[in-house]
């Protein structure tokens, strides 16, 4: 609290949810007194939003009955829900197709692979802020080859 000539400040230099409520300034003198209320209200800073970014994948090529792992990171905030799609259809979850994150790294397992699982995987990202999206080329050779 600081008093200058007739000017009178209360400063709350930093405010939280327990310093809500009513502060009254009464000033008073032989003629009388005055109060006056003010109501605090302190509301939590909202989160900036940030939309989606997403680091490249890799083109791959690999014989067919290997396994293949793609991985990409993924930032954002709120945290972006991750999808993956083969030639623009979505994948579903499956025993040959693991999808999943590891901290901020969307990952997709393929644990078989066939000559027709050649094409191209796309992961996107996406939140409230925004969309991002990466893809790579998957060749899989055929052991006839």
């Amino acid at each position: 609290m600081t008093s200058d000539g007739e000017e009178h400040c209360l400063k709350i230099s930093e405010a939280f949810p327990e310093d809500e409520g009513n502060y009254y300034c009464i000033i008073s003198n032989t003629i009388g007194k005055v109060t006056l209320e003010a109501n605090l209200q302190v509301v939590q800073p909202q989160q900036a939003e940030l939309a989606p970014s997403i680091a490249p994948l890799e083109d791959v090529t690999i014989e067919e009955g290997e396994g293949v792992r793609f991985n990409t990171v993924v930032i954002g905030s709120p945290m972006p829900s991750v999808q993956w799609y083969r030639e623009g259809a979505l994948i579903p979850h499956s025993r040959d197709f693991e999808m999943f994150m590891e901290g901020n790294t969307a990952v997709l397992d393929i644990k078989l692979t066939y000559p027709e699982d050649t094409g191209i995987f796309t992961c996107r990202a996406t939140n409230s802020a925004g969309q991002a999206e990466t893809s790579a080329m998957l060749t899989v050779k055929s052991k006839a080859d």
